[in-house]
């Protein structure tokens, strides 16, 4: 019985052992080959690579190159040191492969172990990441600046290594560059699966060389199911032919410092899209920032017949200055966050709005019999707000308060401290609660039964079920 418990465990210690790590230099002294993936004959390896080939438990250094044209790469932990011999950076630099680097941890170096290069150029027209990268001191281009040999469109992606492993990946800037074309219309795309999370400084598309301008470049951000952090994102060009957007499908924006989406001024077309369960996190690392869609961004919904909602955490400030009758949806605000709105959701399935949080708007509140509000209530001291003037109606639909805290004493609440505008009749709610509550002259009361009160209220239900079961036998 011993043997057959420790079996699963001497097999898991054989496995391990199996493992090997693997340097793979480049024979071109030059610094100027090309890695084409662990079949080619440009390499010698040390130890010597086995008849079997590498494996996905392997580890492999790769050193002496600039350019990567491999297929898929299906390691343990992946490591590229480049020579540097066209500057302190690297190229996915095309060819008939699509590289699909598959590792826990994806590494790339700059002559030495230590260093990390100033650019990943990606000129190949797809690349994926499938694991966790830590290059923070690296910008990522797409494709590299001078656009001299690289024509096309560009896609990236980052990916989870595997359904059980997410991976987090750091960067310092991502820029779309659309240089030296004198072609039909390019686009390039940036996108964040479920299970990965990219960490980058700022976003933005690069300059346009006017003597090369092609018919259209489009920038394309997809947020599907993944979380993309940023400390700013930018849109820097000045020309009709351009269109920014961001698919935020579902999945995370997060803040690393106040983001604010707008042209300023510039030409061109800025496009938000949400779906159905689009996440803002204002706080993406240690401190609350602003992320704002400017009143210059066409929000949308990323499906026409589809359902867009999104929720706000973080306890920072999403502030959404452009039209919001693309929201359908589901608009959430928790973690003692805010909801900054020029204009009401007026075509929104439900306004939540969690204790400690607030929306505020700065135009009308139009309220009319399908709208349905819910106000977070912890305490007399923790509550949701709603900053803003309602319309005059007499049906202006449901307002659902939501108790979470812990049981209590009657405690009473001032109508303005939920709801500011003074003039409104509370009697033209179809107010729902989870506790008792009771509307005064000029605060609402609610009654919180005892823990004990609501175990005895489960209790006589349990002996009216079991009389009922006796009865029926």
């Amino acid at each position: 019985m011993k043997k057959a418990v420790f079996l699963p465990f001497i097999l898991a210690f054989c496995l391990q052992a199996g493992a090997a790590e693997y340097t793979l230099t480049s024979t071109d002294s030059t610094g100027q080959g090309v890695f084409k993936g662990f079949s080619s004959d440009n390499f010698t390896a040390s130890p010597d690579l086995p008849a079997e080939g590498i494996t996905s438990e392997d580890s492999v250094i790769i050193e002496g190159y600039y350019d990567i044209q491999a297929g898929t790469i299906n390691v343990e932990n992946f490591t590229f040191i480049s020579s540097g011999a066209y500057g302190n950076g690297l190229s996915f630099s095309g060819g008939a492969n699509i590289p699909v680097i598959r590792a826990k941890n994806i590494s790339f170096r700059l002559r030495n172990d230590s260093t990390q290069p100033n650019f990943i150029n990606i000129n190949n027209a797809n690349v994926t990441f499938a694991g966790s990268m830590n290059n923070s001191g690296s910008n990522l281009c797409l494709p590299q600046s001078d656009g001299i040999h690289t024509p096309g469109n560009k896609n990236v992606y980052f990916q989870a290594f595997d359904e059980n492993t997410p991976s987090v990946s750091h960067l310092n800037n991502i820029i779309f560059y659309y240089t030296r074309s004198n072609e039909a219309a390019q686009s390039h795309l940036l996108q964040v699966d479920a299970g990965a999370t990219l960490n980058a400084s700022s976003i933005y598309n690069g300059s346009i060389q006017a003597e090369h301008m092609a018919e259209g470049y489009a920038t394309t951000i997809n947020i599907n199911g993944g979380a993309l952090n940023a400390a700013s994102i930018r849109y820097l060009f000045d020309s009709e032919l351009q269109t920014f957007t961001i698919n935020h499908l579902s999945g995370t924006l997060g803040a690393r410092g106040d983001i604010t989406l707008t042209k300023n001024g510039l030409a061109g077309t800025l496009n938000y899209a949400i779906g159905e369960n689009a996440i803002f996190n204002t706080r993406a690392e240690s401190d609350a920032h602003t992320i704002t869609l400017s009143s210059d961004v066409a929000l949308s919904r990323s499906s026409a017949e589809g359902v867009g909602g999104f929720t706000v955490r973080g306890g920072g400030t999403l502030a959404i200055e452009c039209d919001v009758s693309a929201v359908n949806g589901t608009v959430n605000v928790e973690d003692s966050s805010s909801l900054r709105l020029d204009s009401w959701l007026a075509d929104a399935q439900k306004v939540s709005i969690g204790a400690g949080s607030k929306v505020e708007v700065s135009s009308e509140i139009s309220l009319g019999e399908n709208s349905h509000i819910v106000l977070g209530v912890n305490s007399a001291e923790d509550f949701a707000k709603l900053v803003g003037a309602i319309s005059d109606s007499e049906n202006i639909g449901t307002l659902e308060f939501a108790f979470g805290g812990t049981a209590g004493d009657v405690f009473s609440i001032a109508y303005t401290d939920l709801i500011s505008d003074s003039s409104l009749d509370w009697n033209n709610f179809n107010i729902i609660s989870n506790v008792d509550y009771l509307l005064g002259a000029d605060s609402i009361a609610f009654n919180v039964p005892e823990s004990a009160y609501c175990a005895a209220l489960l209790g006589l239900a349990a002996a009216a079920l079991a009389a009922l079961r006796k009865k029926r036998r």
